[in-house]
């Protein structure tokens, strides 16, 4: 089977669909936390501690959406001391546990490409005596659902001889398609994992790793949020609508004459859910403002004005940005240059 998506070059999205998608590009655009530069966590506890926890809650929801059932808290505990998994559910989880700690500290240095996806679902069982993991399906697969307890085939995907194939045809055309450019990155993610959630290489971990996945192909294209709000966890509190969205994409999908639109409409609501879900916790003091002027300087490398800072962080209010801001320089930890109306300010990298 081949791809192209250069015919995605004229897709028209509804007017609801193109409002979400110009609402995430504005949290995009954002300075400080929003745009999550890597910069901005280096050995600043608050925001690892919360890409720590966000990280726990999409392994455990992730698994949860295939009924693979581990609790945060002991997930948590065991990461902490270092506990080797012992049972089924336990060593699922904690593979994808490390898979995703892993595609944040080197998603630049994973390029999807088959060989890689291959290791990427190695790695996803790295605990497993199934042995299973790396390995494309060896028998053909078919997509169930149950419906009054009674199963019938939804979809049935590529056959275990064309998967090869298709898996190389698919990320070839994609990265073709994100070097081009011709369509934002931001709709060609959805668009990928949909075709690979079609093909369904695997035997077992599909839907796993295409969210795992999802996650790297997002940080690739510069999209934090993932590092910050759990993704997966969105997926799970919307799971009904996920495979909803995900059969009436599939349907026509061999001939080619699937509609993408409704698999991208639930990815975009999802992923703007996730900005919403950070920006709900930055508000409520999770994160708290002045941490946020914290970080704003870590990540920025020019002065900066009072009124450049609103601008960045509308949220907090300009007293709170002056007492910060005095406090900030009292410390040592940025720089103030010029008068009190008309100071700029810079972070103090002397000691970096």
């Amino acid at each position: 089977m081949f791809f192209d998506y250069s015919k995605y070059e004229k897709l028209l999205l509804p007017q609801d669909v193109a409002n979400t998608f110009a609402k995430i590009k504005v949290f995009q655009g954002k300075k400080g936390p929003f745009s999550g530069d890597e910069s901005a966590i280096k050995g600043f506890k608050p925001l690892k501690t919360l890409r720590d926890t966000v990280r726990i809650q999409s392994a455990a929801a992730s698994s949860r959406i295939e009924g693979i059932y581990t609790s945060e808290s002991a997930l948590e505990a065991a990461v902490k001391n270092n506990i080797e998994p012992r049972t089924h559910d336990e060593q699922e989880v904690r593979g994808l546990l490390d898979l995703l700690k892993m595609i944040e500290d080197h998603f630049f240095q994973i390029v999807p490409k088959p060989n890689l996806i291959l290791q990427l679902h190695r790695d996803l069982y790295k605990y497993s005596p199934r042995g299973i993991g790396g390995r494309y399906k060896s028998v053909d697969n078919v997509i169930e659902e149950t419906r009054d307890g009674q199963k019938f085939v939804r979809f049935k995907p590529l056959s275990t001889f064309e998967t090869p194939g298709a898996m190389e045809s698919l990320c070839e055309e994609f990265n073709r398609a994100l070097d081009y450019g011709a369509v934002d990155s931001l709709l060609m993610i959805p668009i990928f994992i949909l075709d690979i959630l079609c093909i369904h290489p695997f035997s077992d971990g599909n839907g796993r790793l295409s969210r795992a996945i999802t996650t790297l192909l997002m940080l690739r294209e510069g999209y934090m949020i993932g590092l910050y709000s759990s993704i997966e966890a969105q997926i799970e509190k919307t799971k009904d609508d996920y495979y909803i969205a995900l059969g009436q994409s599939s349907d026509k999908w061999h001939d080619g004459k699937n509609d993408v639109v409704p698999f991208v409409k639930y990815f975009l609501n999802i992923v703007y859910a996730a900005y919403k879900d950070f920006e709900s916790k930055m508000s409520d003091g999770k994160v708290t403002k002045q941490e946020q002027i914290r970080v704003l300087f870590d990540e920025t490398f020019k002065k900066l004005s009072k009124a450049d800072i609103k601008q960045a962080l509308p949220l907090i209010s300009e007293p709170t940005i002056e007492i910060t801001l005095k406090t900030l320089v009292e410390s040592g930890y940025i720089i103030k240059e010029g008068s009190t109306r008309n100071a700029l300010y810079y972070r103090n990298r002397e000691d970096d």
